[in-house]
């Protein structure tokens, strides 16, 4: 017999009189961090629109409600980076409330290596352009190590850096932005943090 609930409705009752846009709920993207083998070049597109236009950012965009999530990350990167091939590992998950000004978003970061990175901008890149790389302790307090991220571009006359924060308990995993670092240029959003994280997973992978 098919169960009802409180109301006297089955489940396609139910379903009939939802109505999805009663409640706020957060949007969902996919980012992706395209790193070489040994992790000193990182793949950055130039945001073409707002929100942090003109600013560095990993290539990602929001997930088509038809699609799952590894799809979209494909699809996004070769739209914006016309790089396809990769074979990509999801790492975390970032869902501050703020992260973006639009509404609440929610990303999913994915990792790749790749032994040529050759990108082609488009879409809502303005640029896409292999940089390289510097992830470096500054310090630790009360158990929290802050790094400087930096990113410089192949001719060096673009470099992007942020200043992140990173802990663990050995279980727990917690990353955040503190600030822009020495540089002009920020990375866009929480883009630092994700390419610490992906930076790690990264090294993990090629210890192992």
């Amino acid at each position: 017999m098919e169960q009802k609930d409180r109301f006297g409705r089955t489940e396609a009752e139910f379903l009939a009189q939802y109505d999805e846009n009663k409640y706020r709920h957060p949007s969902v993207t996919v980012d992706m961090a395209i790193f070489t083998p040994d992790a000193k070049k990182l793949l950055l597109i130039r945001r073409k629109n707002h929100p942090f236009i003109g600013g560095w950012a990993l290539p990602g965009g929001f997930v088509d409600m038809e699609e799952d999530l590894e799809s979209a990350a494909k699809r996004e990167l070769f739209e914006e980076t016309g790089v396809k091939g990769a074979s990509l590992k999801q790492v975390m998950t970032f869902g501050a409330p703020y992260r973006d000004p639009r509404t609440r978003v929610i990303s999913v970061l994915y990792t790749a290596v790749l032994p040529e990175i050759n990108p082609t901008a488009g879409d809502d890149a303005a640029e896409a352009e292999v940089f390289d790389l510097d992830c470096t302790l500054l310090g630790v307090s009360d158990g929290c190590e802050r790094l400087r991220i930096r990113a410089v571009s192949k001719t060096g006359e673009i470099a992007v850096e942020s200043i992140v924060g990173y802990r663990t308990d050995g279980f727990c995993e917690s990353v955040e932005v503190l600030g822009r670092g020495n540089s002009e240029n920020a990375f866009a959003s929480d883009h630092a943090a994700m390419i610490f994280m992906a930076y790690r997973a990264v090294k993990a992978l090629a210890a192992d």
